[in-house]
């Protein structure tokens, strides 16, 4: 390597490859010239790779199947690895990206360009599919987090569709020789293209780096709420506890998920849905009153240097939730300046829809106070007959618009109406009628 580093050269001569590139001499008689062969960040990614065994574990764990087979499948998917972390070339457009590099940095022998190809790639990838690849990615997460020392005590879970373009028959989700496939379908695009049929990708990494232990694919229409009882119970196996705290966005608040993680002994924080009813009481009650928040965090906004700090501040609801969990209230100062913004532009927006259309005082507003009843319990623990039950009267504002009735019979009243100027002090009664036939008409003397 030479310069920066980026690029090593070979010498090659007649009938041989001199695979020293620091190599300068040849013989006589021969004719040389020199290669130029890229590095850029394969020693630096080699070196990850070494330490997390990846090689080793796909030479034990993905067998040929095929002696025939002149490109081992640890070796093939060790390029695809590092292709996609680099590049993401298709694999049309592997063999081209690979003989940029020198063979050795991709893991490739010396001989292994003149046949490396996609479709010896793609049989590389049918060897990954036969595999146990639950296994191997089982022992690929171990060993990393031993070899890196993770901190396993969070971990974060979060979903996304991968989109597909075609009809995708055949992946039906009937199962290939031994071994399950998933459904190419239409669900809830995450892409926002519901003409588009997709897979469901589950993703769980470490709060520590951000680190992905645990991932899954799902058939293209499956909700994310389903996800996560499997999920939970993958980690659990893989760091051998259930005392780590299991962080997920609202999908996760459904009672059967929340019930089979606190009843195994697991932690969990989520978010409450809108649709929830507590979220509703809490917002009708803070509408009226002023909670009793404590700051919690204060930084310097990373978009705005200059601008004003990020205050988030918090507040632990006295009432937990019908199973019992608690309800913990987070005020950020961003997000307030956000909604704010956002209320502002709605009603922008029908202002200047009532002055376009100019009906503004053809609608009667009123704002009313409608009563509302809830109940909780007194105490905490599971509702039975002697339960004893608290109640709540709330009054929420209620906004009611109609069309005023007399404001449009009154503007009824100049319906037809056109202003002319005939020049005349008074108009005769036989110029009446072609007058309305042609209205706005100025008429001379």
């Amino acid at each position: 390597m030479h310069g920066r580093g980026t690029r090593a050269f070979t010498r090659h001569s007649v009938g041989e490859i001199a695979h020293d590139p620091y190599r300068r001499t040849a013989s006589r008689g021969t004719s040389a010239h020199l290669q130029g062969c890229s590095c850029r960040p394969l020693p630096l990614l080699n070196h990850f790779l070494r330490r997390l065994a990846i090689e080793r574990i796909l030479f034990e764990r993905v067998p040929a199947g095929d002696r025939r087979q002149k490109l081992a499948p640890a070796v093939g998917l060790g390029v695809l690895l590092r292709n996609i972390l680099l590049a993401r070339r298709p694999l049309y457009g592997l063999a081209e990206w690979a003989s940029r590099f020198e063979p050795a940095l991709l893991g490739l022998p010396a001989e292994a360009p003149q046949y490396f190809n996609d479709d010896r790639v793609g049989r590389c990838l049918d060897a990954l599919f036969r595999s146990n690849r639950a296994t191997l990615m089982t022992e690929i997460v171990v060993h990393a987090v031993e070899e890196f020392d993770l901190d396993l005590t969070e971990i974060h879970n979060d979903s996304t569709t991968v989109t597909f373009t075609g009809q995708y028959v055949e992946a039906n989700g009937k199962p290939a020789p031994g071994h399950q496939t998933h459904r190419i379908t239409y669900g809830v695009n995450k892409d926002f293209r519901p003409d588009f049929k997709q897979l469901l990708f589950i993703l769980t990494t470490t709060a520590d780096g951000a680190v992905p232990i645990f991932s899954h694919v799902d058939h293209g229409n499956t909700t994310d709420d389903t996800t996560h009882i499997r999920t939970w119970e993958s980690l659990r196996k893989l760091t051998g506890t259930a005392d780590f705290l299991y962080v997920a966005d609202c999908k996760l608040a459904s009672a059967q998920n929340l019930s089979h993680i606190a009843t195994h002994g697991g932690r969990f924080v989520t978010v409450i849905p809108d649709t929830w009813r507590e979220h509703g009481q809490f917002h009708t009650w803070l509408r009226s009153n002023a909670a009793p928040w404590l700051e919690v965090q204060r930084r310097t906004n990373p978009r705005r240097k200059d601008g004003p700090p990020d205050i988030y501040r918090g507040y632990e609801h006295p009432l937990r939730t019908s199973q019992g969990f608690r309800v913990l209230w987070y005020f950020s100062s961003q997000k307030e300046a956000l909604d704010r913004a956002a209320r502002e532009h709605r009603i922008a927006a029908a202002q200047k829809i009532l002055e376009d259309k100019q009906v503004e005082r053809f609608i009667r507003i009123e704002v009313s106070l409608l009563e509302e009843t809830s109940f909780s319990q007194a105490t905490h623990g599971r509702a039975g007959p002697r339960t004893a039950y608290i109640r709540h009267a709330h009054q929420r504002p209620v906004l009611h618009w109609q069309s005023d009735a007399q404001a449009l019979l009154d503007e009824a009243r100049t319906d037809g109406e056109r202003v002319s100027d005939s020049g005349y002090s008074s108009l005769p009664q036989r110029c009446t009628r072609r007058s309305f036939a042609k209205l706005g008409l100025v008429i001379s003397p």
